[in-house]
This record gives C-alpha cells, structure tokens and sequence, in this order.
C-alpha cells in the first residue's frame, strides 16, 4: 500500500484540526542505502538523565 502524507492529511482534516493527528516534521536525514523507515515515535521527557533514552532504544 502506498500513500503520501498529504493524502492523510486531507482524508483526516477534523483529526489534524484538533490535535487527534499530527506530522512529524521533515527533519530526517539519510544515513546508510535505506531510502524509508517506519515504526513507532516516541517522545521522552528527560531531565539531566538520558539512561530512558538508552532504554527505549534497547
């Protein structure tokens, strides 16, 4: 299946309105031959401390 960004945000207008949806921005580099990645995002609050980081990444 393919499908652009674009096509899911205007499919889901009213979810991307109110903050049901949102976009990651486009800040992503190429590192390696792999042209696409997905898989989950996750957002981690650390302060000081960046043994969580190490953790979700394991």
């Amino acid at each position: 299946m393919t499908f652009a960004t674009t096509d899911l945000c205007d499919a889901h207008g009213a979810a991307l309105s109110d903050g049901r949806l949102r976009v990651l921005p486009p800040v992503f580099l190429r590192f390696g031959k792999a042209q696409r990645f997905s898989g989950p995002a996750v957002t981690l609050k650390v302060f000081g401390d960046n043994s969580l980081v190490r953790e979700a990444l394991a």
